[in-house]
């Protein structure tokens, strides 16, 4: 098929929109100096991007998201600059209402106001239709004319089985623990600075980096 799918799963503060900041300033690096280049990078912002004001409107971007990216790899040819597509969805539990699904976090599951609210019902109806988008892609035969291929990678705070159970590959990144945040702070301050004297201090920074 012309798309494999990656989803990143994990905590708030793990360092998922980290990642793919990393990504990101790799390729344009790579731009930048002028090196051989044939990826596309497609990576929306939420919710300017994917979120409509009209009835329908979030729906038809997210078709217009993958058509894009589609139409990108299905022209290309061996002489044309773009053979891959790299499209990067962050926090994609947002733009699914995967996060207010009470099955994954049943604190919500008397929270009225957020299962009624207008957001939530957009949000359902998109993980249907991005579920239908998937499997679409997958039903397309590469043929030896196609030369190109999607990459679609996925970070998400939440484990919902019917969308993880739908990407080839699932990573869980975890938070790093307070010995690691710790090595983290320290690595930031100047050389030779004698934290000693601060411990307690540092301490407390650790303590309150959580999620961070």
């Amino acid at each position: 098929p012309p798309i494999k799918s990656i989803m990143v799963t994990g905590q708030e503060g793990c360092g998922k929109t980290y990642l793919l900041d990393s990504i990101q300033r790799r390729h344009l690096k790579q731009v930048e100096e002028g090196g051989e280049n044939d990826v596309r990078v497609i990576r929306p912002k939420y919710p300017v991007d994917l979120v409509g004001s009209s009835i329908g409107s979030s729906e038809d971007r997210l078709i217009a998201l993958f058509s894009y990216a589609y139409d990108i790899i299905s022209s290309c040819n061996s002489i044309d600059k773009y053979t891959k597509c790299l499209v990067m969805l962050d926090d994609i539990d947002k733009v699914l209402s995967l996060s207010d699904d009470t099955t994954n976090l049943p604190e919500l599951a008397e929270s009225s106001t957020v299962t009624n609210s207008a957001h939530y019902f957009v949000g359902r109806r998109c993980k249907a239709l991005f579920l239908s988008i998937l499997d679409s892609l997958r039903d397309k035969d590469s043929t030896n004319s196609m030369n190109g291929h999607i990459l679609l990678l996925c970070t998400s705070r939440v484990r919902c089985e019917e969308i993880i159970s739908r990407f080839d590959k699932v990573f869980v990144k975890r938070e790093p623990d307070d010995v690691q945040r710790r090595e983290m702070i320290l690595s930031c301050l100047a050389t030779g600075c004698n934290v000693d004297n601060d411990e307690e201090m540092l301490s407390l920074v650790v303590q309150h980096s959580t999620g961070k």
